[in-house]
């Protein structure tokens, strides 16, 4: 979404659940007025937090840029992509153009964490969205979102989440 010298970059997730909301309140019958304008205002504010408060990246052009943010830009335009859950730390170094140790350090002031936490964070919410928003089986969701082994993916997202991903989309 542009405005102006500015670019709102959204997850794919996101933009889904608003696309979703947005699908419910049109399939709604002429007499459910007040659930159609609950269903869009809920819609209109996912989006105002959205930009507001989360992943919100604002440039002018490169040239403009501050000293330092291209690689994040970056970042967040890889993550857009539809093959970012299989990427490892090394396609980040060779994406990126930095070596290991630069990444790391980049990641550790910018995000706190070194980038096969960030990747596995990634991964793990993309397969949150995938668990809340479809019904797909635990073993494709697994797939999607990177993990070779259904196994491994059960591991890590129990403790991230405290819970089996099963377990998670019970309770959603």
């Amino acid at each position: 979404l542009k405005h102006e010298k500015h670019a709102y970059i959204f997850q794919e997730d996101f933009l889904y659940r608003i696309e979703k909301i947005i699908y419910n309140a049109n399939s709604l019958v002429s007499n459910q007025t007040e659930e159609r304008n609950r269903l869009l205002g809920a819609a209109v504010l996912l989006l105002l937090h959205e930009i507001l408060y989360q992943r919100f990246t604002a440039y002018d052009n490169d040239d403009s840029m501050p000293e330092g943010s291209h690689w994040l830009h970056k970042l967040h335009m890889l993550v857009q992509s539809i093959d970012f859950p299989y990427y490892t730390v090394k396609d980040l170094c060779n994406k990126l153009g930095y070596s290991r140790m630069q990444l790391n350090r980049l990641f550790h002031t910018h995000f706190g964490q070194t980038p096969i936490d960030y990747l596995t964070d990634c991964k793990m919410h993309h397969a949150k969205n995938l668990l809340k928003n479809t019904d797909m089986k635990i073993i494709n969701i697994a797939e999607a979102s990177g993990y070779a082994s259904v196994t491994q993916f059960q591991k890590n997202f129990k403790k991230k989440y405290g819970v089996s991903p099963t377990q998670y989309r019970k309770k959603s």
